[in-house]
């Protein structure tokens, strides 16, 4: 069965939905990461940083992007700091001794004084500003500590797009299997959609007029161009195809794949409504229609696809 052979393979499709969080204490504080999802066509990446650390936007945009191709992923950092220690006292005050220092040396150099404008105020908004701040001089140090939250985190994320890929996966390859079953009852049934138009035409002739011979080649030839009009066999033999192609993407190890689910679905659709455009049979077309609502079970549950 269709379901069964799949199983091996579940785990390469991803889902579109996952989330995924870390944290670690640092001596800079303790990093909190948080990554989650929803469907997009493309991707779309929103970072949401502490704003003394939005230097490191890009470099959390190339861990994400790497691995992931579509979906609207929303990371937010935050940095929690453990307390005031003397040791940060000493080292804040030591960085607003510089500040000063710094401006009353310019105000020196101008022959101003300034001495009443360095306020505490003043000095602790110019202390960014002054290349003398411990973001600064430890940047590297940040970067790295962040980052390998980050992967942590989105490593807890990717698990669960496996996780919940296979669940889809699984799903998918049950309808599939369906519409398969349903596909060969239509089969079957195609042969007598074409006997039974015949018997029905000339019945209703038979009803005015006999036939001589002329008459009635003449209406066999009819019946067969129209039972060439109303062959489905290239629609069937088409779908079967669309069928087992899209098994394969169950399987593969393409890192986005929803894409092609949905163009290959459309065009499953399109040899459905061929069917039943052709079909003159009730039985028939009852199926075809059936077939239509597992088609939109399987879009349903391809949107959530990377």
């Amino acid at each position: 069965m269709l379901a069964n052979s799949l199983i091996f393979g579940f785990f390469m499709i991803k889902s579109m939905t996952a989330y995924g969080r870390s944290s670690r204490t640092t001596p800079f504080g303790r990093w909190n990461v948080e990554l989650h999802s929803v469907n997009r066509k493309f991707l779309d990446i929103t970072v949401q940083l502490p704003r003394d650390y939005l230097m490191f936007d890009i470099d959390i945009r190339k861990v994400i992007s790497s691995d992931i191709q579509r979906g609207q992923v929303t990371v937010k950092v935050s940095l929690v700091q453990d307390g005031i220690t003397q040791e940060t006292i000493k080292r804040q005050v030591e960085q607003l001794k510089s500040v000063k220092m710094f401006f009353e040396s310019v105000a020196g150099d101008l022959g101003l004084d300034v001495s009443k404008e360095l306020t505490l105020s003043f000095l602790m908004d110019q202390k960014n500003i002054i290349n003398t701040s411990d973001l600064d001089q430890k940047e590297d140090l940040i970067k790295n500590d962040l980052i390998s939250v980050v992967k942590e985190a989105f490593m807890m994320y990717m698990q669960m797009k496996e996780v919940e890929g296979k669940a889809l996966s699984a799903e998918i390859a049950r309808i599939l299997q369906i519409l398969k079953n349903n596909l060969f009852e239509i089969e079957k049934l195609a042969p007598q959609a074409s006997e039974q138009y015949k018997k029905k035409l000339l019945d209703k002739i038979a009803e005015v007029k006999e036939l001589d011979p002329s008459d009635q080649d003449k209406i066999l030839r009819e019946v067969m161009i129209y039972a060439e009009k109303i062959d489905i066999s290239e629609e069937v033999a088409r779908l079967n195809s669309h069928f087992d192609q899209f098994a394969t993407f169950l399987s593969t190890k393409d890192k986005s794949i929803g894409r092609n689910m949905d163009f290959l679905l459309q065009e499953m659709n399109r040899e459905i409504n061929t069917i039943c455009s052709k079909s003159d049979m009730h039985e028939l077309s009852c199926i075809a229609v059936r077939m239509k609502g597992e088609l939109e079970k399987i879009r349903e549950q391809a949107q959530n696809i990377e």
